[in-house]
C-alpha cells in the first residue's frame, strides 16, 4: 500500500513541476487529501459537504468498531485465563466457557465489520477522486487531466519489450 502511495505522489509531483497540472489536477489533489476538497474547491458547496461528512461518518464507525473488537478481544482473554486458572466447579466452568465463546464470537463479528467500514471508507475516498476528476463543473477548464495524459502517453515497444511512456513538456 505504501508503494502505491508514493507512486501516486511521484506522479502528481511530476505533473507539478511540468506545470501540467490545471484545475482538474489541483481538484484531484484537494481531494486526495481529504474527500470534499476538490469540490468545494470548485464551489460545489453540497457535493463537498457530502463527502466530507460520509467519510467522517465511515471513519467514526470504523474507529469505533476497532475500539469495541478490541474490548471483546480484552474480555476473551480474560475469560480464558478465569476459565483456565480460577475457575473451581464444573458449574463455573461451563458458565465462563460460555460467556468466552461468546465474547470470542463478538470479537470476530466485530473485526469483520471493521474492515468492512474500513473498506468502505477507503471506496468512498476514492470515488471522490474519481468524482473530483470526472464530474468537475461544466466550463472549469478547457483542458482535462484526462485530456492531457491521453495525448502524452503512448505505448511502445522494441521487438522485446512493451512498456508505457509520458512526455512531459517544458
Amino acid at each position: 500500500m505504501k508503494g502505491i502511495f508514493n507512486r501516486i505522489l511521484f506522479v502528481v509531483a511530476l505533473f507539478l513541476a511540468a506545470g501540467q497540472v490545471n484545475a482538474d489536477g489541483l481538484r484531484v489533489v484537494r481531494s486526495s487529501v481529504f474527500p470534499g476538497m476538490g469540490q468545494l474547491g470548485d464551489d460545489q458547496k453540497v457535493r463537498g459537504l457530502v463527502y466530507m461528512v460520509g467519510e467522517i461518518a465511515l471513519l467514526t464507525m470504523t474507529v469505533e468498531e476497532v475500539a469495541r473488537s478490541n474490548s471483546y478481544a480484552r474480555a476473551t482473554e480474560y475469560l480464558k485465563i478465569q476459565y483456565n486458572y480460577f475457575d473451581s466447579t464444573t458449574e463455573q466452568h461451563a458458565i465462563t466457557r460460555n460467556k468466552w465463546m461468546e465474547a470470542s464470537d463478538k470479537s470476530k463479528q466485530a473485526q469483520l465489520m471493521s474492515l468492512g467500514l474500513a473498506a468502505a471508507s477507503a471506496g468512498w475516498w476514492a470515488w471522490n477522486i474519481i468524482d473530483a476528476l470526472l464530474f468537475a463543473p461544466a466550463g472549469s477548464d478547457d483542458i482535462s487531466v484526462i485530456t492531457n495524459i491521453r495525448d502524452n502517453l503512448a505505448v511502445t515497444t522494441d521487438g522485446r519489450q512493451t512498456g508505457l511512456s509520458y512526455r512531459i513538456n517544458f
